[in-house]
């Protein structure tokens, strides 16, 4: 097991599914199957508890294969859906380990009582098949009851996990404790079971009580409402309530009801949009007012499942109660009692419910002083929680996605694309959309989704981007083939989305460079673990607020690796530039104009905050008139703008010439530096320039228009105007010159500033290194209005 930050926590992905109702009788084999593929289709489960009681039907072999290969007809390959039987331990167990062949994930023995015949069994036969168990337990005890006894033995037949509840809908519920002795004694066996089972190492978690009846070292492990469908080891609330029903119907009711819910999500295009658009825009006076109509009507048909067709997942809606608004407290509190009314624990206790009263009618509620608790986790934050193979997964999920997220990024700031579309190549298939210069503007008056035409057939891996703008969306993103959506919310005017899939169909969705879950919808269509890794693209928006465009549509894909260079540069010249694009293209020019070396013995790494300023463009430029320059762009996000040395260490990282030159972008070489600088002994590991010389606005001027170029003319500069400054005690961050394996003993201090971390790294340098070889002449230092160690808000 592990503790598991609040941040962190993953929602329950199981759904329940009973073979049998309230009175034993079964569900036919189809009906099962319908609710199945309700579950994986429609609700997005990926795991289902089967619940009967007593022996177990003969056909439960089958519908476990059945499960691990229920597929969506509309992409027609199997969505692998685990299956573990849920029952009460009242008939003996089938053969698990050949259930465990057919997909079987485990066993959850849900029981009314402790002393159930086949209990045993069950833990035997599961440990003989290797599958975990999951156990809930509830009233009544015996009077010799010893719950440390029942925990221990239970770790050590390989249960993972337990619930002690009050009751459950799905059992018997326990007898009325009228006699206040008996109430409290089955109160105290509850909570002395729940601590065995965590002291005995079982993820332990108590239901049913009010807060006030849970002992203060179980509060911890105390669930209640909000938690239960919050909680990875509980079921989905949709789901849930489903089983509820079927529990509860007649087989052929139920039957019927899971084929409407299924009919209920059947995707159906809106005509509106095909013919009524031209006239509105033609008609544009009254636009506004069929819009604001239309849009209110179907969106709240919508929301209220009045109308066909899917709706976005909400978490705030779907997945439990949440705070009522602050109008709403005093009903609330007129509901709950006087005692539950002032408990500083209300906001997240399930309070004396209905269940409560009817089991332990003798018991009152106590009012918890202290302050007001609003978070349902507060108490439960620290939590042990186990994790199947299904939730480890889910789980690590966050961690795969910023890898694969800085992937994305760095590929679509660095490397041009693949292909480009123009406004020709996109249009919206027998629907109203207007190609204007350099993009296209979508519109729409109805509440669901708007696709492009067929936009391209990729091969993982593959990068596409767009950006949407100039107007506003619920949500933006991408249609893979007729069920798959891999879509954001547009919760700004302007977002460029980008879809970074791997060879393996691993995929990350990023709104303006951040990784994003893509929105999950309630029927229709899902959002798989791993992409095809042949896709067919369109672009998706839904419920367009009139009109949206798109415009840079760019794809990446068959990228080959970078070939290595045929000669491993020698110097590596290391520049952070911040809004300092015009200096920069002074400081490269006067790189690859250095004599007596050749331009492929030199690399430049620029550290640099991609939008900020035009660097990609000087790049480009620069990379297209030298080929022979290597050029590595080494990005970070804006949040590091400031943090110059954090930059230097990690471009370092990605340099590879013998010699490091740290330069900033506004200091220009003699055209014999880097020459010189290779005729150092290897003894020499810390070099840099006599000083530097201080030009004035118009010399700098000058320089960057290309009026002058110093590395033409480098005499008639230097006996030009200008203050010449002394090198000092040792090389500053101007131009410091390092062997690059010095860099595995001394590295840039991270400051979110640049005061003194060159004069830092250059006094443990001599310290570690001996003393400093000074390369003869000054460099020049072009004007930029003085010392800029906080970052400038200017482009320099």
């Amino acid at each position: 097991m592990k503790t598991v930050p609040l941040d962190e926590r993953i929602p329950p992905v199981r759904g329940l599914v009973p073979l049998h109702n309230r009175r034993g009788k079964p569900l036919s084999f189809l009906g099962v199957a319908r609710a199945l593929r309700l579950n994986r289709v429609v609700y997005k489960m990926e795991k289902i508890d089967l619940l009967f009681h007593g022996a177990a039907p003969a056909c439960l072999e089958d519908i476990v294969r059945f499960a691990a290969d229920v597929y969506d007809t509309r992409i027609t390959v199997p969505l692998h859906l685990a299956t573990s039987v849920r029952t009460d331990a009242a008939g003996p167990p089938p053969d698990l380990g050949r259930l465990k062949e057919r997909g079987l994930l485990d066993v959850h023995l849900a029981m009314p009582g402790v002393e159930m015949p086949h209990y045993s069994e069950w833990l035997a036969a599961a440990r003989a098949a290797g599958l975990p168990v999951r156990l809930q337990v509830q009233p009544p005890f015996p009077e010799d009851f010893e719950p440390e006894a029942f925990a221990r033995d239970a770790a050590q037949a390989g249960v993972v996990a337990a619930v002690v509840t009050l009751a459950d809908p799905f059992l018997p519920t326990p007898r009325p404790m009228r006699d206040r002795e008996t109430a409290q004694a089955t109160v105290a066996a509850m909570n002395r079971l729940a601590k065995a089972f965590a002291d005995a190492g079982i993820e332990s978690t108590l239901y049913g009580l009010p807060l006030c009846h849970v002992s203060e070292d179980n509060r911890g492990r105390a669930g209640n409402s909000a938690l239960f469908f919050r909680d990875h080891q509980q079921y989905a609330r949709l789901p849930y309530e489903l089983g509820q029903k079927l529990y509860a119907l007649p087989p052929a009711a139920g039957r019927t009801m899971v084929t409407a819910f299924l009919a209920q999500y059947t995707y159906l295009r809106s005509a509106l949009n095909d013919w009524i658009l031209i006239w509105l825009v033609q008609k544009h006076q009254f636009l506004w007012r069929v819009v604001l109509f239309v849009r209110k009507t179907m969106l709240a048909g919508r929301e209220r499942g009045v109308l066909n067709g899917p709706r976005a997942y909400d978490p705030f809606v779907d997945a439990g109660p949440n705070p009522e608004p602050d109008q709403r407290e005093r009903k609330r509190r007129a509901r709950m009692g006087p005692a539950c009314a002032k408990c500083a624990l209300r906001r997240i206790c399930s309070r004396k419910t209905k269940v409560f009263c009817a089991v332990a009618p003798a018991l009152d509620v106590i009012a918890q002083e202290g302050d007001d608790v609003a978070s349902p986790f507060t108490l439960t934050a620290d939590q042990p929680k186990h994790y199947d193979a299904i939730d480890e997964v889910r789980l690590n999920t966050p961690v795969l996605s910023a890898e694969l997220a800085d992937e994305a990024n760095k590929l679509v700031i660095n490397t041009p694309p693949t292909r480009v579309f123009a406004r020709e190549e996109i249009w919206r298939e027998n629907a109203y959309h207007v190609r204007m210069p350099g993009a296209i503007r979508w519109y729409s008056v109805t509440a669901g989704e708007v696709q492009s035409s067929s936009l391209h057939w990729c091969k993982a891996p593959f990068t596409v981007a767009v950006t949407a703008g100039g107007g506003i969306a619920d949500y933006v993103g991408f249609a893979i083939g007729r069920s798959v959506r891999v879509v954001c919310p547009m919760d700004a005017f302007s977002h460029l989305i980008t879809l970074h899939v791997k060879e393996d169909g691993r995929f990350v969705l990023l709104r303006d460079g951040v990784p994003m879950q893509p929105v999950e919808f309630v029927g229709a269509f899902y959002v798989p673990v791993r992409l095809p890794t042949v896709a067919q693209l369109r672009l998706s928006f839904w419920n367009i607020d009139e009109a949206v465009c798109t415009q840079n549509l760019r794809v990446w894909e068959d990228l080959k690796e970078e070939p290595a260079p045929a000669t491993q540069p020698r110097v590596s010249v290391v520049v952070v530039s911040t809004r300092f694009t015009r200096r920069l293209q002074a400081v490269l020019l006067s790189l690859v104009h250095q004599e007596g070396i050749p331009l492929t013995d030199i690399e430049v790494v620029i550290g640099y905050i991609p939008g900020v300023d035009a660097t990609d463009d000087l790049l480009n430029s620069v990379a297209w008139t030298y080929p022979g320059l290597r050029i590595v762009r080494s990005a970070f996000p804006p949040q590091n703008a400031n943090s110059k040395g954090l930059i230097i260490n990690e471009s370092v990282e990605r340099s590879s010439g013998e010699w490091v030159m740290i330069l900033d972008s506004d200091v220009v070489l003699p055209p014999d530096l880097m020459a010189r600088l290779l005729t150092l002994e290897p003894g020499q590991k810390f070099a840099g320039p006599e000083g530097r010389k201080m030009l004035p606005r118009d010399t700098t001027a000058q320089i960057l228009l290309g009026a002058l170029r110093p590395w033409e003319c480098w005499e008639q500069v230097m006996e030009g105007p200008g203050e010449f400054r002394d090198k000092g005690t040792v090389p500053v961050g101007f131009c410091q010159c390092v062997r690059r394996e010095c860099f595995e003993t001394v590295r840039y201090n991270e400051y979110e500033h640049f005061e003194g971390a060159d004069w830092e790294f250059a006094i443990a340098m001599r310290d570690h290194f001996g003393p400093v070889t000074w390369l003869e002449g000054p460099v020049l230092h072009l004007d930029h209005g003085g010392s800029q160690w906080y970052g400038v808000q200017g482009h320099m």
